[in-house]
């Protein structure tokens, strides 16, 4: 979607009561897009009608997830900050609590866990995490209908459709989840 200087009134042809104002596309931007679209059609004429309408589908979905997003950026993006803020730093403090080490990284609504002392900068750092405590976590978590990614260098998101509730179910699994982690390491020991 391109905007431009020349703003457009489209108007109903029966009452002539405004619809809606787009803008008037450039000779440039008309040739941009039919060569956009005569790419698009490149690729997908081959592709059977289902797959399609699919592609089609996921399009217009991401469009209209885009266009709320930006409506509700003031909203949307403080929330998802706050709340993954939240989460973050209640799961690092239930695995502090039971004496697993445990580090994470996060930008925004998307972080991952390191079950290692921190901080983690690369690979070299991210390479220290003890992949076996994850799986047993991602396991005990899933039992508690938790639904993390499944490997250890993978990044987990919040969403806008998570609400406190999730935030402090998801903590509380973290605890029993840990206590797991802590008794599996003291049989061990013992």
């Amino acid at each position: 979607w391109q905007e431009s200087a020349e703003p457009l009134e489209v108007r109903n042809p029966f009452d002539g009561s405004l619809v809606g104002t787009t803008f008037q596309a450039s000779r440039q931007q008309l040739e941009a897009a039919i060569e956009g679209a005569v790419s698009a059609f490149e690729i997908t004429r081959r592709m059977p009608t289902y797959e399609r309408v699919a592609l089609l589908k996921a399009m217009a979905a991401g469009l209209a997830t885009l266009k709320q997003l930006r409506d509700a950026k003031g909203e949307i993006y403080p929330q998802l900050e706050k709340y993954s803020a939240q989460l973050v730093a209640g799961v690092l403090k239930a695995a502090k609590d039971a004496g697993i080490p445990l580090s994470a990284n996060r930008v925004g609504s998307m972080f991952t866990w390191f079950f290692t002392e921190g901080p983690i900068a690369d690979w070299d750092s991210a390479a220290r995490s003890d992949t076996e405590a994850f799986a047993k976590f991602f396991r005990a978590m899933l039992g508690h209908g938790i639904y993390l990614p499944p490997s250890q260098f993978e990044a987990a998101f919040l969403s806008a459709a998570h609400k406190t509730s999730d935030i402090e179910k998801t903590i509380s699994a973290a605890k029993a989840a840990f206590a797991v982690l802590r008794k599996s390491r003291t049989a061990g020991q013992g």
